[in-house]
């Protein structure tokens, strides 16, 4: 976790007001670079090298000067291929995902990113084309924002930095009816008009002296980089998101995916403290806090050192304001403020933890959810009627009951009608249809890029996993998970989100092993029998935060 922040020309006081006001993502250096066309800054986070050579933005003796946010976690396939193309590395530097990364890009180029996987938000120059390039990681783990018009380029880890400049804050009012509809702002949309989101998977080059700006998409090279038997996969997976000087920490949901990964720390050999939440619910203690129990008793099982993070009802509002605050948009989700009580107890005002585990990402491949059970319970309905008279019953259903028409044919529109909150653009000057087309068209890169599994679309469950990869995690879950621990100097890991490990996991699992009447995870499921308590593995449907 740390801060990016820049902009295309040189103002000392500018810079440094952004990074004051992107402190909290890294308290342990605050570094600086000018040129003419160009402001860089940086908020370090050391976790995985002493601070001495981890600052940024990083400039070493070449035409690259580099600023990254996040985790690389192929370095060692990295520095074997900068090995093979003959490049002297400096050995007391390599366990530095940042030196690993600036050597390959000064090597191999801009192209090189496709072989790079990880959580991250990347800004570089390159002092001999003058142009400024921007990457966001394929999951969208790691946020980027960035603001451009006329001759003007900004970009930052979070809105309030790009704020701190003298920018047009006229408000995107399809954005705000967007949020009203699916809860939160998705895609590159922000409250500002002229703030955009860099996307998953998203390169931007702006050349600092025609002042263009180039966007297109990485197609990350995933093919082959896990292979084999699931179980080795899924314990290299997280020893690959344990690297770190400092011990790390887990959140502990009762569930199956946390619960998988405190199994695959502890066959790691690594010790790792876990966490959970409670409840201080007068009367009804039990039905809210079924997950902390379960997790205590993991935790014991695994003997790790556990904190239970009881919550009131005055804990909850204290925090209220705060916690939206962090997020800079609307949102929907009412647990934030659970959340960054969490985060306050675990990162640099309690424990001084600097990264966690969490099960994020684990539903979206394996099945989780129980709305893609009715996806594909409607597209078994539309093949037993025909698509033709299936279509004609439910605009009959829609006429005569006064609800609005949803065209089940096309998968995305099915999906924004299952996601939607209210029917507020029933309401609004905004159309059914304008939420559709943006739903359809904001999604079609993410779906050429990665649906690699079915392009014809015939599993509705595995479209519908990747609509929430593109939408929820991106745009909801990892804002929310990267500002609430950010604001705490911490970083929140998702192996289940890593990019070659989906990848992997989606040429694996046959579509009648993701989900039915019975079970979600089915896959997942089969396997956990094995490892985990039956008290996890054979639970109920998990209470979740309730807040």
């Amino acid at each position: 976790m740390c801060g990016i922040n820049g902009f295309n020309f040189r103002d000392k006081t500018l810079l440094q007001n952004m990074n004051a006001a992107t402190s909290h993502r890294g308290p342990d250096f605050s570094g600086e670079y000018y040129a003419d066309t160009l402001s860089l800054g940086h908020n370090l986070l050391s976790i995985r090298a002493v601070d001495d050579i981890s600052k940024q933005p990083y400039v070493l003796d070449g035409h690259i000067i580099l600023a990254f946010n996040g985790q690389v976690y192929n370095t060692k396939k990295l520095i074997e291929k900068l090995q093979n193309a003959g490049v002297m590395l400096d050995n007391s530097k390599i366990q530095l995902d940042t030196y690993v990364l600036y050597e390959s890009i000064k090597k191999f180029g801009p192209s090189i990113i496709e072989e790079v996987f990880g959580m991250f938000a990347i800004a570089y120059f390159d002092t001999r084309d003058k142009n400024i390039y921007i990457y966001r990681d394929s999951s969208g783990q790691k946020n980027l924002y960035y603001y451009h018009k006329s001759n003007t380029f900004i970009f930052s880890s979070e809105i309030k930095g790009i704020l701190e400049h003298d920018v047009d804050r006229a408000v995107d009012d399809f954005a705000v009816f967007v949020s009203t509809s699916l809860g939160y702002i998705p895609a590159d949309k922000t409250l500002f008009a002229h703030i955009r989101k860099v996307q998953p998977s998203e390169c931007l080059i702006y050349n600092t002296e025609k002042h263009t700006l180039k966007k297109s998409f990485i197609t990350p090279k995933t093919a082959d980089y896990f292979s084999g038997d699931f179980s080795d996969n899924i314990k290299k997976l997280v020893n690959e998101h344990l690297q770190s000087k400092d011990k790390i920490s887990i959140n502990l949901s009762g569930g199956l995916d946390s619960s998988l990964l405190l199994h695959e720390a502890h066959r790691n050999g690594y010790d790792i403290d876990s966490y959970t939440t409670s409840f201080d619910i007068p009367g009804d203690e039990k039905t809210y806090n079924e997950d902390a129990e379960l997790a205590r008793k993991l935790s014991a099982d695994y003997k790790t050192t556990h904190k239970e993070i009881h919550i009131t009802k005055k804990d909850y509002f204290d925090n209220f304001i705060e916690s939206y605050t962090c997020i800079e948009e609307p949102n929907y989700n009412i647990s934030l403020p659970v959340y960054l009580i969490t985060a306050k107890t675990e990162g640099a005002q309690g424990d001084k933890k600097r990264v966690t585990l969490s099960g994020d990402g684990g539903d979206e491949i394996f099945g989780g959810y129980s709305y893609y059970l009715q996806h594909a319970l409607i597209d078994g309905k539309i093949k037993k009627y025909t698509p033709v008279l299936y279509t004609i019953l439910s605009f009959l259903r829609s006429k005569f009951t006064g609800s609005t028409f949803i065209n089940n044919l096309i998968l995305e529109e099915r999906w924004g009608h299952m996601k939607t909150l209210s029917k507020m653009f029933a309401r609004n000057k905004y159309s059914h249809t304008e939420f559709v087309n943006f739903i359809k068209d904001s999604f079609a890169y993410y779906k050429n890029i990665f649906c690699k599994k079915d392009p014809q679309r015939k599993d509705p469950v595995y479209t519908s996993m990747l609509l929430d990869r593109y939408y929820w995690l991106a745009s909801e879950n990892f804002i929310r998970s990267d500002k609430l621990y950010g604001s705490q100097s911490m970083e929140v890991r998702s192996p289940f989100a890593y990019e070659p490990f989906r990848d992997y996991v989606d040429h694996l699992v046959p579509s009648d092993m993701y989900i039915n009447e019975q079970n979600n995870k089915l896959f997942l499921r089969k396997y956990a029998e094995s490892v985990l308590p039956e008290y996890i593995v054979k639970r109920p449907n998990k209470t979740g935060w309730r807040a």
